[in-house]
C-alpha cells in the first residue's frame, strides 16, 4: 500500500471517529501577507467540530515571504534533498556479461516494498539515487519482472550490489535482503505534496491542506495565502508522526506554510528557492497515477 493511500485511510478513520470530515476554520483578515510571531496560535491537541458552511469569495492580496526570521524548507525537488533527508543515496547493479537484463527496479522498506522505483541504465550499469531519512533499510532488486532471491549472490558468487550494501539479512522466504544503513542526524522535517490528495483535497466546498511531521515537533502552524491566513491544527497522530490541517476557500490561491517548532524556531514550507509559493488552481486534481507519491523520494540518476 502506498504511503498516500495509507494516510488517506488514517484520515478517513479519524473523521469517522470524530463524526466529521474536518474541524472548524479560522479565517484571519487578509490585511497582510506576512505572519508575525504574535499571530501564530498555540497548538491544539484534538480535532475540532466540523463547519459545513461554504466560503464566500475572498479579496486577493499580494503574497510575500515572512517578515520574521525563518528557515526555508523546500518541498519542490531541486538539486539536493528535501529537509530531513540524507544527500543522495546511490544504488547500482552491474549484470554479469552473459546475462540479458531489460529492466531493474528498486524495492524495499523505504517504499513499503510495494512501490516500484525504476533504475536507469547508463554505460552498462543500472543506477538509482534517492533521498532517505537516517535509518536502517532492507531492499531487493526486481529484475526482468522477478524478485532477486538472494542479494548476496548474483549466481556468480558475488553480491548484486557491491560495494553498496552494508550487510545482508534473511527475507523470511529462504533468501536474503540487502541492508543499507543511512547515517545522519534526524532533523526537523515536513512531509507535504500538493499533488497527493492526502495533503491537499476538496471536501464539503472547502479546500483542505495538511502536512505531516515527526511527533511533538510543532507548536503551531499557519497556512498563509494571498486571500488570508488560516490557523492549522493538529488533526491526528500515530506512532512517530502526526498530521496538521487547515481549510481555505475553493478558489485559486498562492500559498505557503509557516511553522513554529516546539523549540521556538520558525520554518517556512516553500516550493523552490526560485518559485517559493505553491499554487492551487481551485480544482482538485484527483488521485495521482501510481508512483506519483514516491517521486518525492526520488532524484534523477546521478552519473
Amino acid at each position: 500500500m502506498k504511503k498516500g493511500s495509507l494516510l488517506l485511510i488514517l484520515l478517513l478513520l479519524a473523521s469517522v471517529a470524530s463524526g466529521c470530515i474536518s474541524e472548524s476554520h479560522e479565517n484571519q483578515p487578509a490585511t497582510t501577507s506576512t505572519v508575525p510571531p504574535t499571530s501564530i496560535p498555540s497548538s491544539q491537541s484534538s480535532t475540532s467540530t466540523a463547519s459545513t458552511s461554504t466560503y464566500g469569495p475572498s479579496e486577493k492580496t499580494e503574497l510575500g515571504l515572512p517578515s520574521v526570521n525563518y528557515t526555508p524548507i523546500y518541498i519542490g525537488i531541486e538539486k539536493g534533498c528535501p529537509s530531513g533527508r540524507v544527500p543522495p543515496v546511490k544504488f547500482t547493479y552491474n549484470p554479469p556479461g552473459n546475462r540479458t537484463v531489460k529492466s531493474v527496479s528498486l524495492r524495499g522498506s523505504f517504499n513499503d516494498w510495494g512501490g516500484e522505483w525504476p533504475m536507469g541504465l547508463k554505460n552498462g550499469t543500472w543506477r538509482k539515487t534517492v533521498c532517505l531519512r537516517p535509518g536502517r533499510y532492507e531492499y531487493k532488486y526486481f529484475i526482468n519482472g522477478q524478485w532477486v532471491k538472494d542479494m548476496s549472490d548474483d549466481g556468480t558468487g558475488k553480491p548484486y550490489d557491491p560495494p553498496d550494501a552494508d550487510a545482508y539479512a534473511p527475507d523470511g522466504y529462504g533468501g536474503k535482503n540487502a541492508v543499507r544503513v543511512v547515517d545522519g542526524h534526524e532533523v526537523f522535517y515536513v512531509e507535504f505534496d500538493p499533488k497527493d490528495p492526502a495533503y491537499l483535497s476538496i471536501a464539503d466546498n472547502r479546500t483542505v491542506v495538511r502536512f505531516e511531521v515527526k511527533r511533538d515537533t510543532v507548536e503551531s502552524a499557519v497556512l498563509v495565502t494571498d486571500h488570508g491566513n488560516y490557523t492549522m491544527r493538529l488533526q491526528l497522530w500515530w506512532d512517530s508522526s502526526e498530521m496538521w490541517r487547515a481549510e481555505m476557500p475553493v478558489e485559486p490561491a498562492d500559498y505557503y506554510i509557516l511553522i513554529t517548532s516546539s523549540d521556538g524556531e520558525k520554518f517556512a514550507v516553500l516550493d523552490t528557492s526560485e518559485t517559493p509559493f505553491f499554487h492551487f488552481d481551485g480544482v482538485e486534481g484527483g488521485f495521482p497515477p501510481a508512483g506519483v507519491g514516491e517521486q518525492r523520494d526520488n532524484l534523477p540518476d546521478i552519473p
